[in-house]
C-alpha cells in the first residue's frame, strides 16, 4: 500500500480532518489533476473558511481554476481571500494581473492600494499602479508612481521617463524634455522619445502664437526729449557696419 493510498483510507475515516484534506488536495496539485483537486478543496473552504494560512483552501482553489483556464472562478476565490486576509500579496498580485489583461484599470489601482499597505517596496507594483492611472487619465498620481518607480532601480527605466515627459509635456515641458533626454540617454533608438523630443523642441520655437519664441520685437523706449515713447527694435543679431570706420591720417 502507498502513503497515498494509506492517506486516502484514513481520510475515509476522518472526512473533516484539516490536514488529511490538505495534503490529500495537494497532492492531487502534484499529480495535476485539477480537476479532482476542486472537491476536497471547496470542502476545506466550507469547513474552515477563516484560514488564511498557508496552503489555505483558498489559494490552493485558485491554483486549479487557473491551471484549468477558469479566470473568473479564479478572481472570485482570491477576493474572498483577500476580504478575509489583509496580507495575502499573492491574492493582491494575481488580482492585479487579471484586472491588467481584462484591462480593468480600476480594479488594478483598488488592490494596488491593497497591495501597497502590505508591501509598499515592490517595483511591479507601482508600474502597474502608473499604468492604470494613465489609462484612466489621473495623470497626477500616474506621474507620483513612475517617480516612486525610478528610485526602485526598475528593469526598464527608458520606458519610465518617456512615460514621465509624455505625462509633463503639456504641464511643465521643461522638465518633460529632461526626461525625454533621459530615456534616449539610457535608449538611443527609442523613436517614440525622438518623436516626443522633436514636438518638445517644436512647442517651444512655436508657442501657439504662431510666432517664434526668440523673434524681434518692438519694445518701448522713452523720448528723451518730449517724454513720449518710440519703439526700438531689438535685432537678433549684431548690427553690421556698412563699412569700416576709417582713422586719421597721421
Amino acid at each position: 500500500m502507498t502513503d497515498r493510498q494509506a492517506l486516502a483510507e484514513w481520510l475515509a475515516k476522518h472526512p473533516n480532518n484539516f490536514w488529511g484534506l490538505t495534503l490529500y488536495a495537494k497532492n492531487l496539485l502534484a499529480d495535476r489533476k485539477w480537476e479532482d483537486a476542486k472537491e476536497p478543496l471547496k470542502k476545506l473552504i466550507v469547513l474552515y473558511p477563516q484560514y488564511a494560512g498557508d496552503d489555505n483552501g483558498y489559494l490552493l482553489l485558485a491554483e486549479a481554476h487557473r491551471n484549468l483556464g477558469e479566470t473568473d472562478q479564479e478572481r472570485h476565490v482570491l477576493a474572498k481571500l483577500a476580504i478575509i486576509s489583509a496580507n495575502t500579496t499573492y491574492a493582491y498580485g494575481r488580482l492585479m494581473e487579471i484586472a491588467m489583461q481584462e484591462k480593468n484599470w480600476q480594479e488594478v489601482v483598488e488592490n494596488g492600494h491593497r497591495y501597497m499597505a502590505v508591501y509598499p517596496q515592490l517595483p511591479s507594483l507601482h508600474w502597474q499602479l502608473g499604468r492604470a492611472n494613465e489609462e484612466l487619465g489621473r495623470d497626477g498620481q500616474a506621474i507620483e508612481s513612475y517617480r516612486h518607480l525610478l528610485l526602485l532601480d526598475p528593469a526598464d527605466p527608458a520606458d519610465i521617463y518617456y512615460r514621465l515627459g509624455r505625462l509633463m509635456q503639456d504641464k511643465d515641458p521643461a522638465a518633460a524634455k529632461r526626461y525625454v533626454l533621459l530615456a534616449l540617454a539610457e535608449a538611443p533608438r527609442f523613436r517614440q522619445a525622438h518623436r516626443l523630443l522633436l514636438k518638445l523642441i517644436s512647442s517651444a520655437s512655436f508657442p501657439q502664437s504662431g510666432v517664434p519664441a526668440e523673434s524681434s520685437k518692438p519694445t518701448p523706449r522713452p523720448d528723451p526729449v518730449g517724454g513720449q515713447s518710440e519703439l526700438s527694435i531689438q535685432p537678433s543679431q549684431p548690427l553690421r557696419r556698412s563699412r569700416p570706420i576709417q582713422e586719421d591720417m597721421p
